[in-house]
């Protein structure tokens, strides 16, 4: 089996097998107890904000939104730059007879991204087949028009995404780094065009990637075992934010935030990059609901979210790790795998100062779901999304 790099890898043999049996019932809510008020005014669903010039029909238009001319003209502008910092490569072309580079205009860069979606989305294995015109391979000819074999490898050298800097060596910026003015921009982007609804979901997702990067990770128990780690906060199966993760072992090590502040105050880096998060939605995200799973969930966060008025809920796991044995006291874990809630609610009054109740239930979305409704009184909340 493939070994893991990644500091939040549980490994299978440290589950015990357990029977699955029915849900545990939430115990009688405390009498100091009150629901939480939500405010109204979040749609159910989330839906596009799309400008009223924009045709919903034309994907080149709703294109044009996230990656518009001035974008296309600021990357030509750094694949350029890319090239011409590039003396020795330069001087060594031009005394091998080589002409000097061609400058990329922003109508080669608009093309070259258009071939790249076209790759994703049709699943092309071997890049040099688009231009290959034997009748036995399929015919890409919109590829061969919009660009030659030789021009798409030019672009796919100097390709860069920010300002490349003249005393820049190899490794002085991570692979993050490089990317971050283009990430920081679509999220702007994705957050202008889309309305959350008002159930949102965080998790930790893997980008496969198999190229050349020291923050590669590899979880083998993932559909993509091999590739970029990342943090997620999706609605309704789209993506609205995202924050990078860089492995342990290097500099800058875990999750990557917009802010520190929730780390500088004592919160641990899993739990403050699901602040980070909440905290790019609309009244950082007061009124929405938000689904982790075990992961993320403590009781600690959820009676600070809920000091916030953020609804949230969450799983466990009915098997413990070594880490987690160390706390079975506290968190009220019995024998029986049964989560005393009561316990949960003595904790919160402990540490927080405030008549604060959380039910947390085992990895039962469906009985998660209704305990939320029946305690929270999320009378307009709907299923866990994304």
């Amino acid at each position: 089996m493939r070994h893991s790099n990644d500091e939040d890898y549980v490994p299978l043999p440290e589950h015990e097998k357990g029977s699955r049996g029915p849900a545990p019932q939430p115990k009688p809510v405390p009498p100091e107890w009150e629901p939480m008020p939500i405010p109204e005014g979040i749609p159910e669903k989330g839906r596009p904000n799309l400008p009223e010039h924009v045709d919903r029909t034309d994907p080149l238009e709703i294109f044009s939104l996230f990656w518009p001319l001035k974008i296309m003209k600021r990357l030509a502008y750094f694949a350029n730059r890319n090239y011409r910092l590039d003396k020795e490569g330069l001087e060594k072309d031009l005394r091998d007879g080589k002409k000097e580079m061609k400058e990329i205009t922003e109508n080669e860069i608009a093309a070259w991204l258009g071939i790249k979606l076209y790759i994703g989305g049709e699943g092309v294995k071997d890049v040099s087949s688009l231009w290959n015109t034997n009748e036995t391979f399929t015919a890409h000819t919109m590829v061969r028009k919009a660009m030659s074999k030789r021009r798409y490898g030019v672009i796919s050298k100097w390709f860069c995404l920010y300002k490349k800097q003249k005393d820049e060596k190899p490794g002085d910026k991570t692979l993050h780094r490089k990317i971050e003015q283009a990430s920081t921009w679509l999220q702007a982007q994705f957050m202008c065009y889309w309305i959350p609804g008002r159930n949102i979901a965080i998790d930790e997702a893997i980008q496969r990637f198999t190229g050349r990067a020291v923050e590669i990770v590899t979880i083998p128990t993932k559909p993509d075992p091999v590739g970029l780690k990342n943090w997620l906060m999706a609605d309704g199966g789209y993506v609205l934010a995202w924050r990078f993760h860089i492995r342990g072992g290097l500099k800058r090590q875990g999750p990557q935030f917009k802010s520190r502040r929730y780390v500088k105050i004592g919160w641990n880096k899993t739990q403050a990059v699901v602040l980070d998060l909440i905290d790019s939605l609309p009244n950082r995200g007061k009124g929405y609901t938000i689904w982790l799973d075990n992961l993320f969930v403590s009781a600690r966060l959820l009676s600070y979210l809920r000091y916030r008025t953020v609804p949230c809920a969450g799983t466990c796991r009915t098997t413990k790790t070594k880490r987690e044995k160390q706390h079975e006291k506290e968190m009220g874990i019995t024998e029986d795998r049964e989560v005393s809630l009561t316990c949960f609610s003595c904790f919160f009054r402990r540490t927080f100062g405030h008549p604060g109740w959380l039910g947390v239930l085992f990895s039962d979305c469906f009985q998660l779901f209704n305990m939320a409704k029946k305690y929270f009184k999320l009378r307009t909340c709907g299923s866990p999304t994304g």
